[in-house]
């Protein structure tokens, strides 16, 4: 009877173990595309919902000949939903709020609404390899709905790269290259970016990061950013970040803060 008892037991404790390590192996830790620019080269889970939403402020200044032009610029709702349709495959969902006052040589001017609404997707090419670790296709379009001064007059579709390199277990990098189409203008933009990561802890993270784009024969737009991200869960993650343009003669500065929540099935 008492090896009965421990033979059940064990038995019990060997089937609670590894229903608990299967349990585990199902949550995995949540990775956002936000606060970065760069966004990440790996997918959702499977029948899961992440929702990453945020705020922006942005102050600019600059001048364009006798023309002064000033903007102070919130942006509410920064929101990207992200479905794992597949193992290697997502979808994603998203739009703002964008509530603007411009000062043009003293004179002020408002604009609201909806902007940057967009449908796409990500494939996911490569995980967890030693070599370029994670690797992904991104494929969206800004679509021409919303509010009628901020919207396009057409799609305007994106084709992106996203990369990362583990390089130790603290630090990582990560990279995008890719191309933007605006339909309204007949231009293209080349738009790539690069962030450094490194693990403070197992919760809070931090990343430096250098983006822009170059349109046809303009001068290209550099920025830099930097931030810190706090995961409290598996599936609950705050991130505030700031940053500036390298723009020569150009002011520009923002903060950000956001929070990243993804949904089990």
């Amino acid at each position: 009877m008492i090896i009965n008892k421990n033979v059940s037991l064990f038995l019990l404790s060997f089937c609670f173990y590894h229903i608990s390590s299967l349990h585990a192996q199902k949550v995995p830790e949540l990775i956002a595309d936000r606060p970065h620019q760069t966004a990440s080269a790996v997918v959702v889970p499977t029948d899961a919902l992440q929702i990453e939403t945020g705020f922006i402020f942005q102050k600019q200044k600059f001048s364009d000949g006798s023309t002064t032009f000033e903007n102070d610029n919130l942006t509410l709702g920064t929101t990207l939903i992200r479905y794992g349709v597949s193992s290697n495959f997502e979808l994603r969902f998203g739009g703002e709020y964008f509530a603007g006052q411009t000062l043009v040589n003293g004179v002020k001017s408002d604009i609201k609404g909806m902007q940057n609404l967009l449908f796409g997707g990500k494939l996911n090419l490569r995980r967890d390899e030693k070599i370029l670790s994670n690797a992904a296709i991104i494929i969206q379009s800004i679509i021409p709905f919303g509010s009628e001064k901020l919207r396009p007059n057409n799609f305007i579709p994106t084709l992106l790269f996203s990369a990362d390199q583990t390089i130790s277990e603290n630090v990582s990098f990560g990279f995008n290259i890719g191309v933007e189409k605006d339909l309204d203008n007949g231009r293209n933009s080349c738009i790539y970016s690069g962030s450094l990561s490194y693990s403070l802890s197992d919760e809070l993270g931090s990343f430096f990061e250098f983006y822009g784009n170059a349109m046809n024969e303009l001068n290209p737009s550099n920025n830099l950013d930097l931030g810190l991200t706090y995961l409290f869960k598996k599936n609950l993650q705050v991130d505030v970040s700031a940053g500036t343009t390298l723009l020569k003669g150009q002011k520009d500065y923002f903060g950000s803060f956001g929070v990243s929540l993804r949904l089990p099935k």
